[in-house]
């Protein structure tokens, strides 16, 4: 009997795992399909949703797909999912057996546990992704050196879809139903999956759907950046959400209240303490000021301070030329420097730089 293995958090599954899965079948000439979510996925860091929803997702998904079956193999074992395990377990019992991987994963696939052990079970077949970039040639040289044994390449050429979208549209409360089964989508909405926190519900309270939209594709954008240049997601996360926040609100909503040592915005459930750990000096002084290349086009990010080792942000708004205003001039201790500028009324005026 020929099987296949398709493993993966499937958090959660959509379309592009269902095509993929789907032409597997047909090319190697299964018998059967596994598709097999982890427990607890090696190579992912961030926290995951439950294994008995992603594994009543991929049910859902693949209910009534001919020679496709979902296995609880990884999670009824728990702990890390590592693939050779799962291989050496499926090679005792059956004849054949398939393990899909995708192109990316096909790159680090030198970085698994055990790579040869993997191998020696069962035979890889790979999938090409048209957001990543693959040699192929060079990876098949590798595979045939080090392991002395080939990989098979599968005509599918998967389209650019991943989990990562599903959970952030979810998350700003957005339109899922063309990504997923339709039954997925309903479970996702009815467990309340992928719901998003306070930030997250600011944004929705906020900004229209089209803009939200295109807040949601920002996200997306930048934490596929996050891997590549070292970047703590989380932070990514929360300043691609807010980058918009106030593009349809009126500034003189949120007046700036200077006292003692902090600032306070009104509207805004946060307190920024100026104190000695991150800040050297500060002083407000008022000089005029024009709209310069530091101020920003039109309404832009109104997230509040934060104040740290990395330096500060805080809400921006257009400039009034040539206003005279009151500047707030802050030294870090890094020796970073930066300006917030507010008008007469102490509204906020545009975002400061740091130099």
């Amino acid at each position: 009997m020929k099987v296949g293995i398709f493993g993966g958090s499937f958090d959660p599954v959509h379309n592009e795992h269902i095509a993929i899965a789907e032409s597997a079948v047909k090319e190697l000439g299964l018998d059967k399909l596994f598709i097999m979510p982890t427990f607890s996925a090696p190579h992912k860091s961030q926290n995951q949703t439950p294994a008995i929803d992603r594994l009543n997702m991929l049910k859902l998904a693949f209910s009534g797909k001919e020679k496709i079956e979902v296995s609880d193999y990884e999670i009824n074992n728990g702990g890390k999912s590592y693939s050779y395990i799962t291989a050496e377990h499926f090679s005792k019992l059956y004849d054949r057996v398939y393990m899909i991987v995708g192109g990316d994963m096909l790159k680090d696939f030198k970085t698994w546990r055990y790579p040869e052990k993997i191998v020696n079970a069962v035979d890889i077949a790979v999938f090409n992704r048209e957001d990543f970039t693959v040699d192929y040639q060079k990876e098949r040289e590798y595979f045939i050196q080090n392991y002395k044994k080939d990989f098979y390449k599968l005509s599918y050429n998967g389209k650019n879809q991943s989990s990562t979208k599903i959970r952030v549209y979810s998350s700003l409360d957005l339109d899922i139903s063309c990504m997923t089964a339709k039954l997925v989508a309903e479970y996702i909405k009815e467990k309340g999956l992928y719901r998003g926190g306070k930030i997250e519900e600011r944004v929705i309270s906020s900004l229209p759907i089209k803009r939200r939209t295109h807040t949601a594709n920002v996200v997306i954008t930048a934490l596929k950046k996050v891997k590549e240049l070292n970047l703590d997601s989380d932070k990514v996360r929360v300043a691609t959400l807010l980058h918009d926040i106030a593009k349809y609100r009126d500034y003189k909503d949120y007046p700036i209240i200077l006292e003692n040592n902090f600032f306070t915005i009104k509207g805004w459930d946060f307190k920024v303490v100026l104190n000695s750990e991150t800040i050297s000096s500060w002083k407000i002084s008022s000089e005029k000021r024009s709209v310069s290349a530091f101020s920003m086009v039109g309404r832009g990010f109104l997230g509040g301070i934060v104040l740290g080792p990395i330096g500060a942000s805080i809400g921006a708004f257009s400039a009034l030329k040539g206003q005279k205003e009151k500047v707030i001039q802050i030294v870090f201790k890094d020796g970073k420097k930066a300006l917030i500028t507010l008008n007469n009324d102490d509204y906020i005026k545009f975002q400061f730089y740091m130099s």
